[in-house]
């Protein structure tokens, strides 16, 4: 610890990004937050990339390295186990902070303790200072749809204050390590998409409150532009979706969820994706449904 200054561990997750992990660990160097330790875990990569050299730049950081792909969840667990900070900040590898970010999230998520976790103002690294994320509504709990607030907008002067939000971008969110200790970590289950739902609906089910503090600037590489989706984002959006709804729902909400998505959402994929030829998203779509007819039961998985 430095000072009063509770510990916090970065945990940040690289897939073939060695490139993208380098520039993450530059933008850390330069924190104002001066208590930190940093954890690099590598998931499954199968480029080449020189890690010895970049492990002899950052003395300082703890690089874990995972034979498999463990997914989203799965690599930021792997990193969890080693983390031994107050606060644990979950941070994309194609991610570079403001330096003085990290300062402002230990500031909100100290001031209350029942606020288990804070996600931080995201904005395009291209086209610079176009909003990905300024918090987001709460999911629908039928259709299953919800929107992040700001997406692909210009910056407004709103987007820089400190309001509660349903949900986290996990590009960026710092975390409370008493709160993972009893809600528990990301299910690695989910592997894909949707285990940041399923976290934070967790979270709130505990009794925790989840913030949005828009003076936490962090960029992100992602592209603005659309990209098409692929045969896995589509086999793990559908599976997920499902996954979810049969987790945390009950009763009638979980029936009409589960029916929506099963005779709304899959049939009008199934047809988007037949008439735009995407014969391998028409599989993928199939694959979702038959798992989770496969899987009837959860607390299996």
């Amino acid at each position: 610890m430095t000072g009063d200054l509770p510990t916090v561990s970065i945990v940040t997750v690289n897939f073939n990004g060695y490139k993208y992990t380098e520039k993450c660990l530059e933008a850390l160097e330069a924190l104002s937050y001066p208590s930190v330790e940093i954890i690099v875990v590598d998931n499954g990569s199968t480029e080449s990339a020189d890690w010895s050299t970049l492990q002899a730049r950052f003395p300082n950081v703890n690089f874990l390295y995972s034979r498999a792909n463990l997914g989203f969840a799965g690599g930021n667990n792997l990193g969890l186990d080693k983390a031994t900070g107050e606060f644990v900040w979950l941070l994309n590898n194609d991610t570079e902070p403001e330096p003085g970010s990290l300062s402002m999230l230990v500031e909100t998520i100290s001031s209350d303790s029942s606020i288990g976790m804070v996600s931080s103002l995201l904005l395009y690294f291209e086209p610079r200072g176009l909003v990905q994320y300024a918090g987001a509504t709460d999911l629908n709990p039928i259709t299953m749809r919800n929107r992040s607030l700001g997406y692909r907008e210009d910056m407004q002067p709103d987007f820089k204050k400190v309001y509660p939000t349903s949900y986290i971008h996990g590009a960026s969110v710092l975390v409370r390590s008493e709160a993972i200790e009893r809600v528990g970590r990301m299910h690695d289950f989910f592997f894909l998409y949707y285990e940041e739902y399923d976290w934070c609906f967790r979270f709130r089910q505990a009794g925790y409150k989840i913030f949005y503090d828009g003076r936490a600037i962090v960029y992100h590489k992602e592209s603005a532009v659309t990209v098409p989706d692929s045969p896995l984002k589509t086999y793990y959006l559908l599976r997920n979706r499902l996954l979810f709804i049969r987790l945390n729902y009950k009763g009638m909400t979980k029936f009409l969820a589960v029916l929506f998505t099963s005779c709304v959402a899959a049939p009008k994929a199934i047809l988007v994706n037949l008439l735009k030829g995407k014969f391998q998203n028409v599989r993928a779509v199939f694959r979702g449904l038959i798992w989770n007819l496969k899987h009837p039961r959860t607390g299996q998985l």
